[in-house]
């Protein structure tokens, strides 16, 4: 029985290697069957109390671990900790001296913690917001502190008991790391850096065979949760003492004489750092240095080769090289498209296998019935890293102005995410919302505003009437409501945005947004006294945002916004014909532009571009030809660097070509309008662009 138990343990050891690979996952079923059959006879020849016993019940343990079985698991080791204490008493030892009574609780631990993980990453897919898996989660990740504790304890009295032993073993600094990792998932940095620091210099002494193995993984945590501070506290420095140890942890790997994985995962974490630090081109060659090691140990189709990918594709964005980006994630999006198959594939044999069973079956149905739960929960996440990286593709369609992929992919995310989720799962909204907004930049406004009413009657069912995301939703839909110039119905949606944000506290920026949209209806409605104060209202608390903020890169954004209502301010004024007016307002929202360029070189743009047109034409109206012709040359100046010759370009010429009829310069008028038939031969109006 023991030569069997071990021979066919090793398949299960197996399953750390290729999770993917079905013969090894039945091998492992060979396995577990062997021990379950180990265990029986045993049981009966040896009975319970016998360590044969709780050495195969932790073997089985271990299999249903590895085979992500954590009832069943937990079902073993508690077992396998009953017996084992009772046989410390039987002869007459405390059950915390035991060392095997430690590494089951450690075993323990580490089933509770994976569960924890597991969880949290289902969590981050589907987006849990009940408290049910919520409660679940922290109760996992308490449950593994107390154990991991425990064996600590029982390992420091074993080494308190034994007169020959005062260092920290090897086995307390295992037991210091896992707790460490519970401290960090609970985001208690600095716990988890005392206990990573404490299992670090255990390692750095030790004479064991797999001591550097050990100390690298202690600085590859070390690293990790340096990184994780300096995230939280926007701490450069904490980014370089990440990056130092992670390079620690490089040499350790390096050291063992040959590649292995885990140099790879290293370095997809200093890719990672580099990054932070906005070091694109260093974070590049570290993610394609992770990837190359990936292909080479594992082949080119691994999913970890995907991990590297996405930060390749990442560092590309911003070093701008958007179609190098665009095959990054081509290639990441096959490899996750073909780990989706071998997860359809072995949900639908474990499916089938649950429909074969008997009503008599009942404890092969328990294992089966726990493998359906995993191969789901493997089979989910796999639909939706495909969505995941599908949205990636489409921001950089987006960036590159092709709306019309980025409309045809993020129909495909939604089409991945709606098969685990269903069709009116209402945390299908934040992709539904992407596809109504691309809808809405097409023109396609018709569509854009069925899709945004699918994304408020989701959110409702899930949040209520008064909820931030319920009212950013009611004011998207009155902004294609404006759009279809339906402006009194757009005034609706944009009062219910607004009444929500109030209740909820909204910022100022989301609140004033609301404010400026619907002045702007009222605009176009004619209706000035109710635009202006609207205007001046939302100016006012831009102003006290301004006061109130003093972060320089938050006061350049808030001082644009304020030059944007002091130009359609600018814009409400020309249009009840008080020229002055407009031409002050909108000469102030030119120097609160320029401010917003405070300490660095201001580089004028199609908001500059608009005011200047603005000015020019209200000049224009006022006969002061001479301030209304250097207004729409800057204008003119801008457009022609930004887009070339584009129509709006034509607008200004013919503009200026008046302005030097009505100055009797019909040379320079001629002039002008042979360059407007050369750009637009059809070209024939002599009317001034009305100001929308």
């Amino acid at each position: 029985v023991h030569s069997v138990h071990q021979s066919n343990y090793t398949y299960v050891r197996e399953m750390d290697i290729n999770e993917d690979n079905r013969s090894v996952r039945q091998a492992s079923d060979e396995a577990m069957s062997a021990l379950k059959f180990a265990l029986k006879v045993q049981k009966e020849r040896l009975g319970a109390a016998h360590p044969g016993v709780a050495t195969t019940l932790s073997a089985l343990g271990k299999g249903h671990y590895k085979r992500r079985e954590y009832i069943q698991a937990m079902e073993a080791y508690e077992e396998s900790l009953a017996s084992r204490r009772e046989r410390a008493r039987r002869n007459g030892i405390d059950p915390i001296l035991s060392g095997d009574v430690a590494d089951t609780l450690n075993r323990m631990g580490n089933v509770r913690y994976q569960q924890y993980v597991d969880m949290k990453k289902d969590g981050a897919v589907l987006g849990y917001t009940c408290s049910g898996p919520s409660i679940a989660i922290h109760s996992y990740l308490e449950q593994a502190l107390n154990y991991y504790t425990l064996a600590l304890k029982s390992r420091q009295s074993i080494r308190a008991k034994n007169e020959n032993s005062s260092s920290i073993s090897d086995e307390e600094a295992y037991l210091m790391e896992n707790i460490g990792n519970v401290l960090f998932q609970r985001c208690k940095y600095s716990d988890a850096l005392e206990q990573y620091s404490g299992a670090m210099d255990v390692h750095s002494k030790s004479s064991s065979r797999n001591c550097k193995a050990a100390l690298a993984f202690s600085l590859t945590c070390l690293g990790d949760t340096h990184k994780e501070m300096s995230k939280k506290d926007e701490n450069p420095a904490g980014l370089q003492t990440s990056l130092d140890f992670y390079r620690r942890a490089m040499q350790m790997r390096l050291k063992h004489g040959k590649e292995r994985i885990e140099l790879a995962s290293i370095l997809d974490r200093v890719g990672e750092v580099h990054f932070l630090m906005e070091a694109y081109g260093d974070s590049l060659e570290s993610y394609n240095a992770a990837l190359s090691l990936k292909r080479k140990l594992l082949g080119e189709s691994h999913i970890f080769c995907s991990i590297s990918l996405k930060g390749v594709a990442l560092a590309q964005v911003h070093l701008d090289k958007k179609n190098e980006a665009l095959e990054s994630y081509e290639d990441c999006l096959k490899i996750e498209k073909l780990r989706l198959k071998k997860r359809e594939l072995d949900f639908a044999i474990i499916a089938k296998d649950i429909d074969a069973i008997h009503e008599d079956e009942k404890q092969q149905f328990t294992v089966i019935s726990g493998e359906y739960e995993t191969s789901m929960s493997d089979l989910v996440r796999a639909y939706c890293s495909v969505a995941d990286i599908l949205g990636c593709i489409t921001n950089i369609y987006q960036t590159q102005g092709d709306l019309n992929n980025a409309l045809q992919t993020t129909k495909e995310e939604v089409m991945y995410l709606k098969i685990p989720l269903g069709n009116n799962n209402p945390d299908l909204a934040p992709a539904m919302e992407k596809i109504a907004v691309l809808q809405f930049k097409n023109s396609k406004f018709n569509d854009a505003l069925c899709s945004f009413k699918e994304v408020l009657r989701m959110r409702k069912a899930k949040f209520g009437q008064d909820h931030l995301t319920v009212a950013t939703t009611n004011n998207n839909i009155g902004n294609v409501l404006n759009a279809m110039e339906n402006y009194q119905e757009a005034l609706v949606y944009y009062q219910r945005a607004m009444e929500a944000m109030k209740i909820m506290n909204a910022s100022s920026f989301q609140i004033v947004t609301v404010i400026d949209n619907m002045a702007s209806c009222h605009t176009k409605l004619k209706k000035f006294d109710e635009a202006e104060k609207l205007y001046q209202d939302g100016l006012q608390v831009k102003r006290e945002m301004l006061e109130q903020d003093t972060n320089q890169n938050e006061n350049r954004s808030i001082r644009i916004e304020i030059a944007n209502s002091l130009k359609c301010l600018g814009i409400l004024f020309y249009q009840r014909r008080q020229l002055k007016m407009s031409i002050k307002i909108l000469n102030e929202a030119l120097e609160e532009k320029r401010l917003a360029s405070a300490g660095r070189r201001h580089i004028e743009d199609f908001m500059d571009a608009e005011i200047y047109f603005r000015l020019g034409t209200v000049y224009y109206s006022e006969r002061r030809y001479t301030e209304a012709k250097e207004n729409y040359e800057k204008c003119l100046k801008i457009k022609r660097c930004i887009e070339g010759d584009c129509s709006e370009v034509l607008d200004i010429l013919n503009m200026l070509a008046r302005i030097y009829r009505a100055q009797g310069k019909k040379d320079l008028a001629n002039a002008i309008k042979k360059e407007i038939n050369r750009l637009a031969p059809d070209l024939s109006t002599d009317d001034p662009p009305e100001i929308a």
